[in-house]
């Protein structure tokens, strides 16, 4: 799990993790769409954790993950960790 804000990213700052991030998102490192959200929030220096869901690919139910996107895809921003967004355009805005 990685968390960081969009201020010490855009600086050119060291990439600490953030404790205080209210937004989890489920991504994965190749997905276009997941890198397209992350620019957007690093922009908006919101702090958010990414994570890589455990069973994505897998095509496990009652994951936290495909409870939180019946789809299993990805990206999904959980804001205030717990009401899913799960569409990149509707997340950008």
């Amino acid at each position: 799990m990685t968390l960081f804000t969009g201020a010490a990213l855009a600086s050119g700052a060291d990439q600490h993790p953030r404790d205080d991030a209210s937004m989890l998102l489920y991504d994965h490192p190749l997905s276009s769409y997941s890198q397209k959200v992350k620019i957007a929030l690093r922009e908006k220096g919101l702090p958010f954790e990414s994570v890589l869901p455990e069973d994505f690919g897998t095509a496990q139910r009652g994951t936290a993950f495909t409870a939180s996107n019946p789809r299993g895809e990805v990206p999904v921003l959980l804001v205030d960790r717990q009401t899913p967004i799960f569409d990149s355009t509707v997340i950008l805005e």
